[in-house]
């Protein structure tokens, strides 16, 4: 059986490089101030490896590497050297596949990385029992927001939700991203969860499903952005003086979103996803 080795491509790819805190568990801290209580979430690190990075991906797969396209069942994506440090991606199934060409096309995503291999680990607690959750996908958003720090996004692609699959959403939800977002010094972070039995076609429909639900989780993140492309458009004379401003917004929201990437476009980057600096 033929093999193929997964691996991150340095230094040629090094600016597509994406670190992560490596979360062991999490702390509730009280603050009591003029005599309400304040709780937050704290994510205990891991002392002897507090970080991880896709420079540490390299395992062998076996299957050989689709140049583009989907394929249905677990296959190997090719990926753009403008848009992952790795060299492949694996695919457990067609949808994925439609994910990363939607990830590589997606002007705002400058890099992402597949979490296989990588060793990104959330440890969730369902009922009584302790569990380590391995989310999908990590990809980095310029939103706007800041020059040097884009928002780091964790991705989960559902096809039928098992029993836990809620409390590993809640868990990223309630305390890793608002834990790790508190520290100030692991970089932004979010999460969304695509996907559902009812809401992704299989085949030659994925591709198209995924991109669906990609561009509405989007519109949050770049709202900020479409505001300004609304006012640039208004300003620039793209909307009549009495036109309802709320249209524009619409307009400029999904003109912001869509934009694609020629496939020999390499997207210059003033930083890449490294962690921001510990103060």
């Amino acid at each position: 059986m033929d093999t193929v080795l997964v691996h991150a491509v340095s230094p040629e790819r090094d600016s597509c490089e994406i670190m992560f805190p490596r979360v062991v568990g999490y702390r509730i801290e009280s603050v009591s101030t003029k005599g309400v209580v304040n709780r937050s979430v704290r994510p205990i690190l891991d002392p002897h490896n507090p970080t991880g990075s896709t420079k540490d991906v390299h395992f062998h797969v076996p299957g050989r590497p689709v140049a583009d396209g989907l394929r249905t069942g677990k296959g190997l994506w090719k990926t753009r050297p403008a848009r992952c440090h790795v060299n492949l991606t694996t695919c457990d199934s067609s949808w994925e596949a439609g994910f990363c060409h939607v990830l590589e096309k997606n002007y705002w995503v400058c890099a992402y990385v597949k979490n296989q291999g990588l060793g990104f680990e959330v440890p969730y607690q369902s009922g009584t029992k302790a569990g380590i959750y391995r989310p999908d996908f990590i990809f980095l958003l310029d939103d706007g927001k800041s020059v040097d720090d884009y928002l780091r996004v964790v991705v989960e692609i559902k096809g039928y939700r098992h029993e836990d699959a809620n409390d590993k959403a809640l868990t990223m939800e309630n305390y890793w991203i608002p834990g790790v977002n508190s520290l100030g010094t692991l970089g932004r972070w979010a999460f969304i969860e695509l996907g559902g039995a009812y809401q992704m076609e299989d085949g030659f429909d994925a591709r198209r499903s995924i991109r669906r639900q990609f561009e509405h989780a989007m519109r949050g993140f770049l709202r900020e952005r479409a505001s300004a492309a609304a006012k640039a458009l208004i300003q620039w004379g793209g909307t009549e003086p009495n036109a309802d401003v709320h249209s524009s917004k619409k307009i400029g929201a999904r003109r912001m979103i869509l934009v694609d990437t020629p496939a020999d476009f390499d997207r210059h980057r003033p930083s890449t996803g490294r962690l921001a600096p510990t103060r």
